[in-house]
Order: structure tokens, then sequence, then C-alpha cells
């Protein structure tokens, strides 16, 4: 059987746009109980859940949501350009 489909509900272009010149983000978590643990990780193992849709949906979603992201990460990149002149 097919692993699920890992469904970013933060999109990993956003999560790029934070992390630090090496590529990563601090990723903080309670995976036993109340203790806060943390750990550096890439923008694309965080800030998803695996199966969140599948099949059809998933396809609908898919395509719903492609031009929507290449749309946010080109304004991020102009965004980022703007604010590099200003500085």
């Amino acid at each position: 059987m097919e692993r699920p489909h890992k469904h970013h509900y933060i999109p990993v272009f956003y999560l790029q746009q934070r992390a630090d010149e090496d590529g990563r983000l601090l990723k903080f978590s309670r995976p036993y109980g109340p203790a806060v643990k943390h750990e550096p990780t890439s923008p694309r193992k965080t800030g998803y859940q695996r199966g969140l849709f599948s099949g059809r949906r998933q396809r609908e979603i898919d395509a719903l949501l492609s031009p929507v992201n290449g749309i946010t990460l080109r304004n991020f990149a102009i965004a980022d350009d703007n604010q590099k002149r200003s500085d």
C-alpha cells in the first residue's frame, strides 16, 4: 500500500522564507506529554499531516492550489527584493 501523501497546511515556500542561512527552521513539538521539544528541521519536514486528503479530492485540491501557490511565491520574491532595496 502506498504511503499517504504529506499535506502541508503551512506551505513549504512560506516556511522557506523563514529558514536560516542553512535552510533550516526550529521546530517545536510535544511528542510525549507536556514537555516541549525543539529541533532544527527543513521546511519540507514540518507543517504537514499525512493523508489529510486522498484520491480524487487530492487531485482537485492540488489543481486548485497550484496556481495560487505560484502567484504567492512570486509575490514573496517581489516583496523580498523590495525589502533588500530599501535596506
